[in-house]
């Protein structure tokens, strides 16, 4: 009789193990948008630049996905999908990386990107520092030196591109919204926020997460 109850209990304990690490692998969006590394068939949040064999990947060495939305002055929306640092960080903790996507379709106020073409697969064009007309892109990049460059103070040259390759539906993130996963490939070049400082990114390719309002 002993033996059975401990069997049976092993049993229990195993089946809530198994639950346990089940209803883990359907999020890995943690705590403020973490990406767990752990999550291994899960898919990973990445930026490679080709050109100085950068990458940044959310769950290695402190980084993380964070993905949202703002509503302009105009009402139109800017999707944020970000690569930023836990608050634990404890090296290179300045580094970051932004992409900021303006809708599309200028009508836009909620529900699929896709059905409602706020976000659309192709060719996307840089903002700049006058205009951020609808469908276009700038991106952000601050360096482990904390020196920030941005794609919309650069003058692009004629072998920028931004290009959305896919968009698929993915899991919600910590405020309830629904996100998409977008791969993305761009070359361009962003200037310094504070300075005269030029860096190119070349043939780079990214996974990121896109959140919209329901």
């Amino acid at each position: 009789m002993l033996n059975s109850r401990i069997f049976n209990w092993l049993m229990i304990l195993g089946c809530m193990v198994l639950c346990s690490s089940a209803c883990q692998e359907e999020d890995p969006f943690l705590g403020a948008g973490i990406y767990d590394e752990n999550y291994a068939d899960s898919p990973v949040f990445l930026f490679t630049n080709q050109s100085t064999s950068t990458e940044i990947q959310a769950g290695v060495n402190d980084f993380y996905m964070y993905a949202t939305y703002d509503f302009l002055s105009t009402e139109e929306i800017v999707f944020n999908s970000q690569f930023i640092k836990l608050e634990s960080c404890s090296v290179d903790c300045e580094e970051s990386l932004a992409f900021y996507i303006k809708t599309v379709n200028a009508e836009y106020t909620n529900g699929d990107v896709l059905n409602s073409q706020a976000l659309v697969l192709g060719n996307y064009d840089f903002s700049d520092s006058q205009d951020f007309l609808a469908g276009n892109v700038t991106v952000e990049y601050t360096s482990v030196d904390g020196i920030t460059y941005r794609s919309d103070l650069a003058e692009q040259t004629s072998e920028s591109y931004f290009i959305v390759n896919t968009v698929s539906d993915y899991l919600k993130n910590e405020n309830n919204d629904p996100t998409k996963l977008v791969e993305l490939e761009l070359t361009c070049v962003l200037k310094a926020v504070d300075g005269e400082q030029l860096i190119e990114f070349v043939n780079a390719t990214g996974t990121i997460a896109i959140a919209f309002p329901e």
